[in-house]
């Protein structure tokens, strides 16, 4: 097993430089950004669980179709695409197109609402009912694989550490980004 960025090598932990373990790196001498540790730790459990999601015969689902879309659906109830947007943190263009995908492999279905003909809205179909019922404990065993793997604690930890962080933040900490600050529109 290769070294872990932040882990202790032969007994060492930390580097010359006296930075604790937390902040070194055992590949490239300098510590990698937490936004790249936070991606790949991502990157990886995301890949078991759309591998999990393909052996239970819905290789078209992914865990960022879930994140952004399946999961802020419920049985019987349609979800506007704008409010979509919204609870997933992303761009209502990305919105539309993940639920273009998703209604073309018949997990959900598109339909105006009733209030306003402009709003477009998405319902679970029965085949995105059972997605959801695959699904869900799929996170579970991940999370408690993890356990088994790293420890209980630590995974709890780590669990308690990133509810605390996202808690720290408002909607408008984290609203999607449509164009880069320095683009401002003039009045």
């Amino acid at each position: 097993m290769s070294p872990v960025p932040g882990t202790a090598r032969n007994g060492v932990s930390g580097d010359e430089t006296g930075s604790s373990p937390a902040s070194s790196s055992a590949t490239v001498g300098f510590p990698f950004p937490l936004s790249t540790l936070l991606g790949r730790v991502q990157s990886i459990f995301a890949a078991e669980f759309d591998r999990r999601l393909a052996e239970a015969g819905m290789p078209d689902l992914t865990l960022s179709l879930g994140t952004n879309v399946m999961r802020h659906l419920q049985a019987e109830q349609a979800v506007r695409f704008g409010v979509l947007a919204e609870m997933s943190g992303v761009s209502k263009q990305a919105i539309s197109q993940q639920v273009s995908h998703l209604e073309a492999r018949g997990y959900l279905c598109v339909e105006t609402d009733p209030h306003d003909s402009r709003a477009r809205q998405a319902r679970l179909t029965d085949k995105g009912i059972r997605s959801q019922h695959v699904s869900r404990p799929i996170f579970a065993e991940l999370e408690n694989e993890w356990q088994l793997r790293f420890g209980k604690p630590e995974i709890r930890e780590l669990r308690a550490t990133l509810e605390r962080i996202l808690a720290g933040f408002d909607d408008t900490d984290i609203a999607p980004r449509t164009r880069h600050p320095d683009h401002r529109v003039s009045p």
